[in-house]
């Protein structure tokens, strides 16, 4: 029998991040925002370690709830992630903000 993969297990740590923070999808920020709202995320949930599990969770009660908020948010979070990857700095940066580096 095959296992059944949830959408969250392929997304990187920033779209998880993001999908959970504070911010208004519908909003624009600036790169460097959209670093500490990552940063703050994982601060607020307890870590990277516990970041998967929340964002799993996020996911499959926005989906029992019928919400259309979870597609929206969750794209907005991979083009927000995207856009921080294609910026050398904000790489840099995040790395750091992550203790990778």
């Amino acid at each position: 029998m095959s296992r059944m993969t949830l959408p969250s297990e392929g997304d990187p740590q920033s779209v998880s991040a993001l999908y959970l923070s504070r911010l208004d999808h519908e909003s624009l920020y600036s790169d460097a925002e959209l670093l500490q709202a990552i940063a703050e995320t994982v601060e607020r949930v307890g870590g990277r370690h516990e970041l998967a599990g929340r964002y799993t969770e996020a996911l499959c009660e926005e989906a029992a709830a019928g919400g259309r908020r979870q597609g929206e948010r969750r794209r907005w979070a991979h083009r927000m992630a995207r856009e921080l990857a294609r910026n050398p700095a904000c790489t840099l940066r995040a790395e750091r903000l992550r203790g990778t580096s």
